[in-house]
């Protein structure tokens, strides 16, 4: 067998021994960076603290160790504040794409939020159709709709001047009126003829015809027997003429020749 290469003299000796200290100096210094790696993890400690820390640790050394190992820890101390640094940067980005806690409950919707929301809409939707409602028609205007749904008019005076009482006239009667005529006429079913309208001879007052929110209708076996049968009778007027109450508050007066009906 041969001599081992440190035996061999002084200068392969010395040769050994710096190449023993170089490996325990690249030990020591992995060893630093681990554990500077590690304190970043946990983010414990500061990277002062983590530096002299290392700094210590190359102290076990010959002075040439001490040297390295102090280098070391400064290499480690100068990452630091890098890994920190890109910690507060991903930090202070998902701040603000992520909502607080409570700007995230403020912006989540909550079970009254919604109720309040359904019935903000509902109630503006009302609003919009009382405001059809309430459009005035000319007689024409009105005359094409009701035709349209199969409704006849007729006049004992054969005339539509609103100002003389044997005509039937529909001026300025309510939209909403000739809506509410229609739909009765597709939920009954039955023929409908209008004979009273806008023209004056009818009693006045804030739901008259003449305010446009009355029509006289014809009587027939159909619509006396749908009237009777799903609206309730509630009272009987002053002139002995029997009130039913229809969907959305209407009223059918049943007088001896005719339906005398307030459409709200």
């Amino acid at each position: 067998m041969g001599t081992s290469p440190c035996k061999r003299g002084p200068v392969r000796f010395a040769a050994c021994v710096l190449l023993a200290v170089q490996t325990s100096i690249i030990a020591l210094t992995a060893a630093e960076a681990d554990t500077a790696h590690a304190r970043v993890a946990l983010d414990a400690g500061s990277p002062a603290d983590t530096a002299g820390t290392t700094g210590t640790t190359g102290t076990t050394g010959t002075d040439g160790a001490h040297d390295t190992g102090g280098t070391g820890g400064t290499r480690a101390a100068e990452a630091l504040p890098d890994v920190h640094g890109r910690a507060r940067e991903i930090t202070f980005y998902l701040a603000r794409v992520l909502p607080t806690d409570v700007a995230y409950r403020a912006a989540t919707p909550t079970v009254q939020h919604v109720a309040q929301a359904v019935q903000d809409r509902g109630e503006a939707a009302s609003e919009r159709k009382r405001a059809r409602a309430a459009v005035r028609l000319g007689h024409h205007k009105a005359m094409r709709r009701v035709k349209r749904s199969g409704i006849r008019w007729h006049s004992s005076g054969g005339c539509t001047n609103r100002e003389v009482r044997t005509c039937t006239s529909l001026a300025s009667v309510r939209a909403g009126t000739i809506s509410a005529v229609i739909a009765l006429k597709r939920r009954s079913q039955c023929p409908i003829k209008i004979t009273g309208g806008t023209e004056a001879g009818h009693a006045p007052g804030a739901y008259s015809h003449g305010n446009g929110y009355k029509l006289d209708i014809t009587l027939n076996a159909c619509v006396d027997h749908f009237i009777t049968h799903n609206y309730p009778l509630y009272s009987v007027r002053g002139d002995g003429a029997r009130l039913y109450r229809g969907p959305g508050g209407d009223v059918y007066a049943r007088e001896s020749d005719h339906w005398d009906i307030l459409f709200r």
